[in-house]
């Protein structure tokens, strides 16, 4: 559960492209789009604390409106690769995550499985 503050920075995503969301959209999506610059894609890699969370404090300053915290599990770190307790303190961690962006942000987290280049090649592309 530890981490530094440099790498956790580096993990927030904060999208900043004005009017790009509602481009080249069916006028229905438009709509329904979120605007980018509004959006932060938080990604919790080591630390998953929200106290000293600097990746979560950068996307309140920046004032998003909408905030998408994601967990990517590795292919490599999964029940095969570690022991099963591990791998059920690390789900453990997870739910307690989310219970408490629920009760703090009232986000969920979203936890993928896959490679994160992929990941985010696929939400951001």
């Amino acid at each position: 559960r530890g981490g530094g503050a440099p790498a956790t920075a580096a993990a927030a995503l904060a999208v900043r492209r004005a009017g790009a969301a509602a481009a080249g959209m069916a006028p229905k999506a438009a709509a329904n789009a979120v605007a980018v610059e509004d959006c932060a894609i938080v990604w919790f890699r080591k630390c998953l604390r929200l106290h000293d969370n600097a990746a979560l404090a950068e996307a309140s300053k920046a004032g998003v409106k909408h905030m998408c915290p994601i967990f990517v599990i590795d292919p490599h770190f999964g029940p095969g690769h570690v022991g099963v307790n591990r791998y059920r303190f690390l789900l453990d961690c997870l739910s307690d995550l989310d219970q408490q962006l629920r009760a703090k942000y009232g986000s969920r987290l979203l936890v993928l499985q896959g490679k994160p280049e992929d990941i985010f090649g696929k939400l951001l592309g």
